[in-house]
């Protein structure tokens, strides 16, 4: 292999490597979100309708405002999820907010 060609490589390479870490940063909210959804998901109580705990998570995550605050909502959430194996309605009223806005995550 000529010089020119791993040079060629080389530059490709790196190209690829710098558009998949971009793509990765873009898309780390929504990874991030993904993960602690499903979270979620995982310990509702028996009986509630998943599609409307996804509507509401949704909702608070888009009123959570900046970028920050929504990762700092997730974070938290992420957290309290990690302390309980089961919710209950209570605690998803909570989380989630009866207004639709990301509550306060209460204490374990």
């Amino acid at each position: 292999m000529t010089l020119r060609r791993r040079l060629a490589l080389g530059a490709f390479m790196g190209c690829l490597a710098l558009s998949l870490l971009a793509l990765a940063r873009y898309r780390a909210d929504g990874i991030v979100a993904h993960v602690v959804e499903s979270a979620l998901m995982q310990k509702l109580p028996e009986g509630l309708d998943r599609s409307e705990v996804h509507g509401r998570f949704r909702e608070a995550l888009a009123s959570a405002g900046s970028r920050e605050e929504r990762l700092e909502w997730l974070l938290e959430l992420s957290q309290f999820l990690e302390k309980r194996q089961v919710l209950r309605a209570e605690d998803l009223e909570r989380l989630l907010g009866g207004s639709g806005a990301p509550a306060a995550i209460p204490p374990p």
